[in-house]
């Protein structure tokens, strides 16, 4: 899955593999290559909204996005493990 990966997509597969491991994330809905892909285009699209409407994007956009993204997949993750356990 890793294969042809560049490296800064490699660094953040890792950092998103360390994340869910820290966080208890066990079955993510993507693998982490998939997720560095998605948040490499995340980037790429908040900093082209950016240059448009600077005013409507601000930097730390990126970041709060992620944050959400996290919470949400970690509700995910505890909603799917309360179904286990019925």
């Amino acid at each position: 899955e890793r294969e042809g990966l560049s490296a800064s997509r490699l660094t953040t597969a890792r950092i998103i593999e360390q994340q869910w491991a820290a966080s208890g994330v066990e079955n993510p809905p993507v693998g982490s290559t998939t997720a560095a892909k998605i948040i490499g285009a995340l980037d790429d699209g908040l900093k082209m909204a950016r240059l448009i409407e600077p005013d409507e994007f601000p930097l730390d956009m990126f970041v709060d996005t992620l944050i959400l993204l996290q919470q949400a997949l970690e509700a995910l993750e505890e909603k799917n493990a309360a179904s286990r356990e019925q």
